[in-house]
């Protein structure tokens, strides 16, 4: 039987979310490892730091496919060699660790954002329907023609549930608590535009163009929110971390069905984003 190689897995993820689709300065793929090398066994994290990278070793995994890349920057040899985080920084420690363990480091980034797949994961997890993606691909200077690039964020049909329930069932969905920014009490809304990860003003202003007043999102910058709020705008914050963690499962799902006799598994990572009770 063929053996699986690490540029196999690379090659099939890019096949689900090319890379094309991913923003210029996002180095998706490979980062760190051998193509041809053996795959022993996979493991799915969000983030790829010197903990996530010891824990697939220890699961006897020597390939990490992550959400979040390694780095944006290739940090120094120098760097790498120390392996200080304080020192030198997360990314060349993360580097360090994976090169000393023999795990390769993949990542699907903002090609995955804007795919069908992450889209719908809102969805599948509040119960609240999806209607249509926040911005459309090939919309003006947002994305890249011919690709999904840019096209983030979907609407989703609340049935005009309250805001407390809304607030409840996406702590639940999404197992995390959560900030509520706004300059008035929100009304209840019809549809709510929901964005992983780092939301700006400039796709918040997007859905505020479609009218809808409600928006969910991973985080934004303190001046960004300000200037959606003062646009009308109400913002719940899960915390970067948990608005992206499902990204984890559905790369493991996919490849644990295409790859049905290697191992895969996902690694539980902690919120950073704490409720003091």
């Amino acid at each position: 039987m063929k053996k699986l190689r690490v540029k196999n897995i690379e090659k099939y993820l890019f096949s689900k979310f090319p890379k094309t689709d991913a923003e210029k300065w996002d180095p998706d793929g490979l980062l760190v490892g051998k193509p041809g090398a053996v795959v022993e066994g996979i493991a799915c994290a969000l983030n790829a730091t010197p903990e996530t990278v010891e824990v697939a070793k220890k699961e006897g995994c020597n390939v990490l496919v992550t959400h979040h890349p390694a780095y944006l920057e290739k940090p120094s040899i120098s760097a790498i060699k120390s392996g200080d985080i304080l020192e030198n920084g997360l990314n060349a420690a993360t580097v360090s660790a994976a090169l000393k363990n023999d795990v390769a480091l993949i990542n699907m980034h903002t090609n995955l954002d804007v795919s069908s797949e992450a889209l719908h994961v809102p969805s599948k997890l509040t119960g609240f329907r999806f209607s249509k993606r926040l911005i459309e691909p090939n919309g003006g200077a947002f994305s890249s023609k011919g690709s999904l690039r840019g096209s983030y964020g979907c609407i989703l049909s609340t049935a005009s549930k309250s805001v407390p329930v809304i607030a409840r069932i996406f702590g639940k969905a999404y197992n995390t608590t959560f900030a509520l920014l706004c300059k008035k009490r929100p009304k209840t809304p019809k549809r709510i535009a929901f964005c992983s990860g780092t939301l700006d003003a400039e796709i918040g202003a997007r859905a505020l163009e479609k009218n809808v007043n409600f928006l969910v999102c991973g985080e934004i910058h303190y001046h960004d929110a300000l200037a959606l709020c003062d646009a009308g705008a109400s913002i719940m914050c899960l915390g970067h971390d948990a608005s992206e963690k499902p990204y984890a499962e559905l790369l493991e799902n996919l490849l644990k069905c295409e790859f049905k006799d290697v191992k895969t598994t996902v690694i539980k990572e902690k919120n950073l984003l704490l409720e003091i009770k």
